[in-house]
């Protein structure tokens, strides 16, 4: 696979790279300039758009929805123009990104490098070609990651020919009535993984509490090669006290478990974090509330390569 690649030198200041597949990779002798488009305002209306506008979908939110569904574009165009922008130097970040352009965008992944969170959260899915017939790159493009530049996190998998790639989903619905729909994000997956049977083999967590959790991965571990957590999250920022949120501790990403009586409990991404790298689990993908506010879900331990999910706006 190809991939286009840009990593974040601090300061305002990113540098492009072209990774053909086989070949030398292709960097930019100088880097550009960049800035994020969307200040606190925005950044707000990104969050209530992905969290919390599904809930109530109607009359004047509807209106608000719609100026914010054009602002996406605005930034996602504001995101590429910066990045794969005209140079006078060679080979010039526009240049990289039209020969990804000609070997096929379905054949390149566009990975995003950086030690620091606030770029790293930068919603880069929005990321938009104003040329007519592309749009948003996401959903044409081979895959987005994103990853420390600073420390490689790899995800060593060695199958054989015959063996099924392996996944453990924990679906967590502590919430009751009120609680999102159990199959909403499993139907979809399920129905995406059906063309690659036999050669991945799904099992369902039960209950989906941490301690059967933990217990599945240690009779058997090296067993998944990818644990997938569809349910509740949150970042909780650091000092926060009182309310539902002291039980979070002092800042970080937390995950919401279900107890045996299908009451939540909630755990750190620290003891997560301790839990996955024990039993040697490559690959966790999170599918969690405040994915559009900050990355706060990654495990401290860096045992996996994670990958971040928004679970919607239906979510409490």
């Amino acid at each position: 696979m190809n991939y286009l690649q840009v990593t974040d030198l601090g300061g305002g200041q990113v540098q492009v790279a072209w990774h053909r597949e086989g070949e030398v990779p292709r960097h930019c002798p100088e880097p550009v300039s960049f800035a994020d488009p969307r200040g606190p305002r925005e950044r707000g209306e990104l969050r209530w758009y992905l969290e919390e506008y599904l809930r109530f979908p109607y009359g004047a939110e509807r209106e608000r929805a719609a100026r914010v569904e054009q602002e996406m574009q605005q930034w996602g165009e504001s995101l590429f123009a910066q990045l794969f922008t005209k140079a006078a130097f060679d080979p010039d970040p526009r240049a990289l990104y039209q020969e990804a352009v000609r070997e096929g965008l379905d054949q390149c992944e566009l990975c995003i490098s950086s030690e620091d969170p606030e770029f790293l959260n930068i919603p880069w899915e929005l990321i938009r070609d104003p040329t007519p017939g592309r749009g948003y790159l996401a959903p044409l493009m081979g895959g987005l990651f994103r990853q420390r530049s600073g420390q490689k996190i790899d995800a060593p998998l060695r199958l054989s020919p015959e063996e099924s790639f392996r996944i453990l989903l924990v679906i967590a619905r502590p919430y009751g009535e009120r609680d999102v729909a159990f199959g909403t994000v499993a139907r979809p997956m399920l129905e995406a993984l059906r063309p690659l049977r036999p050669r991945v083999q799904l099992d369902l967590l039960r209950p989906p509490t941490f301690d059967a959790l933990v217990d599945q991965l240690n009779t058997q571990r090296g067993h998944y090669h990818l644990v997938h957590f569809d349910g509740h999250g949150v970042f909780a920022p650091a000092g926060l006290v009182g309310g539902r949120l002291a039980q979070f501790g002092q800042g970080g990403g937390h995950l919401v478990f279900e107890k045996t009586d299908g009451s939540e409990r909630v755990v750190s991404s620290h003891d997560l974090g301790q839990a996955l790298a024990t039993c040697r689990v490559p690959l966790f993908v999170l599918n969690v509330c405040q994915s559009a506010g900050r990355v706060g879900l990654s495990c401290p331990s860096r045992p996996c390569r994670a990958r971040r999910g928004g679970c919607g706006p239906t979510r409490p």
